[in-house]
């Protein structure tokens, strides 16, 4: 990287924008990871040791799997490590309490030390990579990977930072110790974690050592830590914060089930995007068809396809939401009463599903798509002109669906077909315009 200098050595971050391209191990399941070196008898022995997870290193790319016992795929505490420390470093103490709570760590590794700005480039590559990877082997290693917290220490706070503030919908909260330490403030013109953090970031825990902020003897001043949550208190979220000083060591991770608990009687999380940066949010799943936020039209645009066009978000855990957005479909083919825009719900896959929509001459359809066949739910006349922009939402509690257009209800509709799954947008045969989009838990 031309342009960026290195900062200090032994504990320095200098910080670039630039990721590099990695791509996935194509394998299923763990790979024991030899290179003479196993984990230390003084710390927490992992289930599965050295399981390879890139391409281009294998000294750098691979991780540790501490799994939490029991039947049925377990959340994930995704960790990394400080500073000249490596996938290992987890303690006995730190794996009995994650573990405890019914969460499987994984420790992931990338260069063990970041002391340049094309190494922590990597770094934040790597956290990508780490993830498209367990998504990938879910099932082998017993995870779910619709549930996780985002957790590092020290130089893992900052390797693992941009992940943690991605929006991805499966990333639940956030859990720091000895967080951004002094070094990763030395270049607030390349690299400002404050920057990072919006409205929508995840509840945040961070646990600090040093009993009180503004120190000069320790480099993890708990001002750090302050100065992100007063970035979430400008944005109205500060009760998304929690901090504690003045903690052991071996006691950093101690608070974790209170965290965990502050959780659980939070706010639901509502996905929300009204396609107004041009950039296409990468926790979308596209199942079909080709997208693009528009910078022209700020909103969501899918070309014409060949047949269908389906793009989705939220967990597929979820069962009680309303999906709702704005649509319209742009340019229509003169005479093609089949050129739909609509919403999907409830969506395990891309053959099971229901979907919303509202034909050219006006008709509101609602119809369940199983094993790929469809079954009309709702078929009635509206009046509206889905040729210019409508809103159009459904609301699933149990087996009702309340389908509703521009605020008004049209309709409630009983069916037990789909009980869980993404929500999103769909546009078959179809050059559309879709915006403001809004999932939003019941």
């Amino acid at each position: 990287m031309k342009n960026c200098k290195p900062l200090l050595r032994a504990s320095a971050i200098g910080i670039c924008t630039l990721l590099a391209s990695h791509s996935i191990a194509d394998v299923a399941s763990g790979i024991t990871y030899n290179n003479n070196v196993n984990c230390p008898s003084n710390e927490a022995q992992p289930d599965e040791e050295g399981v390879i997870y890139g391409t281009d290193d294998i000294d750098r790319q691979y991780l540790n799997i501490y799994k939490a016992p029991g039947d049925g795929p377990k959340p994930v505490f995704l960790y990394s490590h400080q500073n000249g420390a490596a996938a290992c470093d987890v303690s006995d103490q730190q794996k009995q309490v994650v573990n405890g709570e019914g969460y499987t760590i994984v420790s992931w590794e990338s260069h063990t030390l970041l002391e340049t700005p094309d190494e922590l480039s990597d770094a934040w590559a790597d956290a990508n990579l780490v993830m498209e990877y367990l998504r990938a082997n879910a099932a082998a290693f017993n995870i779910d990977m619709n549930n996780i917290i985002v957790a590092g220490r020290s130089r893992g706070s900052a390797a693992s930072w941009k992940l943690a503030h991605s929006g991805d919908p499966a990333v639940k909260g956030l859990y720091m110790t000895q967080a951004l330490p002094d070094q990763v403030w030395a270049l607030p013109e390349v690299w400002d974690p404050k920057a990072d953090v919006t409205e929508n970031s995840k509840p945040i825990h961070f646990s600090y050592n040093p009993p009180e902020p503004d120190i000069d003897y320790d480099q993890h001043d708990p001002r750090r830590g302050y100065d992100i949550i007063d970035v979430y208190d400008s944005l109205g979220i500060g009760d998304r914060t929690s901090i504690e000083l003045g903690i052991p060591k071996l006691d950093l991770y101690n608070y974790f089930p209170t965290f965990l608990a502050s959780l659980e009687t939070s706010s639901p999380n509502v996905f929300s995007d009204d396609f107004s940066d041009g950039v296409l949010d990468p926790s979308y799943t596209i199942y079909e068809g080709t997208w693009r936020d528009h910078n022209y039209w700020q909103a969501l645009r899918s070309k014409y396809n060949t047949s269908v066009a389906i793009i989705v978000n939220g967990e597929t855990s979820l069962t009680d939401y309303t999906v709702s957005a704005r649509l319209r479909t742009h340019t229509p083919q003169t005479g093609a009463k089949w050129e739909t825009a609509g919403l999907v719900a409830r969506m395990s896959d891309h053959n099971d599903y229901y979907e919303a929509y509202v034909k050219t001459d006006g008709v509101l359809m609602v119809k369940s798509v199983r094993n790929g066949s469809k079954t009309t739910l709702l078929n009635t006349a509206t009046g509206v002109n889905p040729n210019e922009e409508y809103e159009l939402s459904l609301s699933l509690q149990g087996s009702q669906i309340e389908v509703s257009v521009n605020g008004t209800s049209i309709a409630v509709i009983n069916d037990t077909t789909h009980t869980s799954g993404q929500a999103g947008v769909k546009a078959e045969y179809c050059k559309c315009l879709f915006d403001d989009l809004v999932i939003a838990p019941l």
